[in-house]
């Protein structure tokens, strides 16, 4: 049952993505597609505060080890992406280095790090 709704969700989460970016891309303004565009935000907040919950309960059945390498892999990998994305921008384009650009070497490293906890199901955790 878990993993069918997350399959479902991330079918939805897909599909909706790309319906945006086509409606983005051809400049469709109609009260339908302000509407979807709307909802389509709603769901990705929701869909987001899910993930975190779901990551905050399976953070507390792994080991204090398990969660030490964790830690270190997002700590290595943010640093990682920030150092690359800060010497592409000082070298390409030549502009200052703003705080949000740390944003999505943040997401990605979150992701990268700790995705399999946020998908593992309970016969994966049993086999751990």
């Amino acid at each position: 049952m878990q993993r069918a709704l997350n399959i479902i969700l991330f079918l939805v989460f897909m599909t909706g993505t790309i319906i945006t970016v086509f409606i983005l891309y051809n400049k469709m303004d109609t009260s339908i597609t302000t509407t979807f565009i709307i909802g389509y935000v709603i769901f990705l907040a929701l869909y987001g505060v899910w993930l975190i919950i779901k990551l905050a309960i399976r953070l507390k059945t792994i080991s204090m080890i398990q969660l030490r390498k964790k830690l270190l892999t997002f700590l290595i990998s943010f640093l990682s992406l920030s150092s690359i994305l800060f010497v592409f921008n000082y070298f390409f384009t030549q502009t200052g280095f703003e705080i949000w650009d740390l944003s999505i070497p943040l997401g990605v490293s979150f992701g990268i790090t700790f995705s399999d906890l946020i998908y593992k199901t309970k016969q994966e955790e049993i086999s751990d």
